[in-house]
């Protein structure tokens, strides 16, 4: 079976994904949805390998590969994790949503002496109060803020007033224990362009310099971690995520690491 008939699984998770163990129809479909979609692996967060003249076959091993190295290493997570309190208040300015929380998560579920890093979620509902349903936003980019979701919350509330909305932003993006440069590039990289190449040379150099090993855990793999912990510590009766661009990655990597969907739409 090719990667691209795997893909035709998406459509609605088992409930009981969100257990030690990924429902193992998954592990083939890591990452059909762009079959020249990059893919980190995990024990190598920021190792990239460009995959559109990977032959189906490898690639579908690739993915197989991945998954039972995750099989292994969820349980470890699972029993390395704290616990995720939420105390929901006002958002802070600039910020949207009806209230907003700030979680401490593991920096490294692996280690918990390694410290913590800040996951900020906003949660938008049309009552008094937050439901029980949930629709999770994934932004895309990689590297945007959730909050360029906003308008997207407000119009799914407009169409089913029934559920909360949450927008996290992904672990060194927006107000997630976030991660800059003295000097950000102003215009979008563009490999042909030496002057902004060097700009973002730059500033890579200076995270490395400012930040050094912690970096490592500032990955798609980290971040879908991340979103494991929020979900499992708001704990609503049903998970929808909704996931665009780069942000449908970050959701093949939170299902990768057992992250709960009741469904799914990208």
């Amino acid at each position: 079976m090719t990667c691209q008939q795997a893909s035709t699984v998406w459509g609605r998770v088992p409930r009981g994904g969100g257990g030690a163990t990924p429902p193992s129809h998954i592990t083939l479909c890591i990452s059909r949805t762009n079959p020249h979609a990059p893919v980190s692996t995990p024990h190598l967060p920021h190792t990239r390998t460009p995959r559109g003249n990977m032959p189906p076959a490898a690639d579908c091993a690739m993915g197989a590969l991945l998954g039972a190295f995750m099989v292994l290493l969820v349980p470890q997570l699972a029993a390395a994790a704290a616990t995720t309190v939420v105390d929901w208040g006002r958002c802070p300015p600039g910020q949207s949503g009806n209230d907003c929380a700030s979680l401490q998560l593991l920096l490294d579920p692996t280690d918990p002496t390694k410290g913590n890093v800040t996951g900020f979620v906003r949660r938008f509902y049309s009552g008094s109060t937050a439901t029980a349903n949930s629709l999770w936003m994934f932004a895309g980019g990689p590297g945007d803020s959730a909050e360029a979701f906003s308008g997207g919350a407000e119009y799914f509330l407009s169409v089913d007033p029934t559920v909360t909305v949450y927008l996290m932003d992904q672990r060194g993006v927006g107000r997630s224990s976030p991660v800059d440069c003295s000097e950000p590039p102003l215009y979008p990289y563009d490999a042909h362009n030496a002057t902004i190449v060097a700009a973002y040379d730059g500033c890579n150099a200076d995270v490395a310099a400012k930040y050094g090993k912690v970096v490592e855990y500032y990955s798609t793999y980290y971040a879908a971690l991340d979103y494991k912990a929020a979900v499992e510590a708001i704990n609503p009766d049903k998970v929808a995520i909704y996931a665009l661009s780069f942000g449908t990655y970050a959701l093949n990597s939170y299902l990768l690491v057992g992250g709960r969907a009741d469904v799914l739409v990208s």
